[in-house]
């Protein structure tokens, strides 16, 4: 671990700041965490905590892990800010599989399996349950050429803002760069062109209400929007190929 808040058996964690760190990932563990924050419970029915308040200032990591930060349904964590974090893997990153398990901080105590758990989601960085989040300046160089991740994966994430995210990967890679999942009111703006990224945002259908990009170079990405279901996108300045206009116009609300 880098950063690790392990909160459980209720208490709060409020107006936590870390920054100006230097984070570097190593050692014999399965399981690498450049920053991991969640909440659950020790103990089948014990009771959840609070997280609110929390902020990454400028940070530099070397990991071949992830982020993982997630609340529960019942107990977001709010007003999540990461600002000015610049990141490089190795050559080769961790293979990340749905069978991938969080960590409990202490090797005695056992998951309990009421709480979820969102550790074998392959994304460089995973948000679940959480309420106001900002998320800029983001650099992420993935140097692993045989990846397969997403760059941001958020989980049940509302009233977010992501910001000047600069994303590169070593070779092209089936993953969307961005997946929303259950997510509400988000805009994305400010993205310089992404290196190697098939897919820029992928969206499933029960995304809720806004869902906006501004001021994107999107040109050289294949498919820059994956969209489900009734899905409306409202885009301004967003640049994409010939071939993806028909259907950035398609996505487009209607007032």
């Amino acid at each position: 671990f880098g950063v690790a808040l392990f909160q459980m058996d209720g208490g709060s964690y409020l107006n936590n700041r870390c920054d100006n760190l230097v984070i570097e990932n190593g050692g014999r563990g399965p399981r690498h965490f450049a920053i991991y924050v969640d909440i659950d419970r020790r103990q089948s029915g014990g009771s959840l905590g609070r997280i609110e308040g929390l902020a990454f200032r400028d940070i530099d990591i070397r990991s071949g892990g992830n982020v993982l930060i997630s609340g529960q349904p019942e107990q977001p964590i709010r007003d999540l800010v990461i600002d000015g974090l610049r990141w490089t893997t190795p050559e080769t990153v961790e293979v990340i599989t749905p069978e991938r398990r969080k960590p409990r901080g202490n090797t005695l105590v056992p998951l309990t399996g009421e709480t979820e758990d969102h550790a074998g989601v392959a994304s460089m960085f995973t948000i679940a349950n959480t309420e106001r989040l900002s998320l800029q300046g983001l650099n992420i160089a993935l140097t692993d050429p045989t990846a397969d991740r997403s760059f941001i994966t958020l989980i049940r994430v509302s009233d977010a803002d992501l910001a000047g995210l600069d994303l590169r990967s070593a070779a092209a890679q089936p993953s969307p760069a961005i997946s929303l999942q259950e997510a509400a009111n988000v805009t994305i703006r400010n993205i310089p062109p992404p290196i190697n990224v098939t897919t820029f945002l992928a969206v499933d259908e029960s995304q809720q209400g806004r869902l906006s990009v501004l001021g994107a170079d999107l040109g050289a990405v294949p498919t820059p929007f994956a969209v489900g279901g009734n899905v409306c996108l409202s885009a301004q300045g967003v640049m994409v190929a010939r071939n993806a206009r028909r259907l950035l116009a398609r996505l487009q609300c209607r007032q």
